[in-house]
């Protein structure tokens, strides 16, 4: 089964939401975190930013699924910066 094909069946009630898999993180990571990865809810709370270990080109943040309430954590990668105006 397909991603969206997963998806419709989860909001229609028919599947309960499964565990994390390689297809389901690369999903998410393509459609720029905006949905679940375990029940396709677009209600996500992002809280508590932290330096992801000895990495501080690393940060991670918590997200929660106010649907289903599980919760993950987004890694995000230092790309670019953006000058400040004075």
């Amino acid at each position: 089964m397909n991603w969206n094909s997963y998806l419709k069946q989860i909001r229609k009630g028919r599947h309960e939401p499964a565990p994390m898999t390689k297809t389901r993180k690369r999903a998410y990571v393509q459609q720029l975190g905006t949905i679940c990865p375990y029940c396709g809810n677009d209600s996500l709370v992002r809280t508590e930013g932290d330096t992801w270990g000895k990495e501080p080109e690393r940060m991670a943040i918590r997200v929660e699924c106010t649907e289903c309430k599980r919760h993950w954590w987004d890694v995000m990668t230092l790309t670019d910066l953006v000058e400040a105006a004075q």
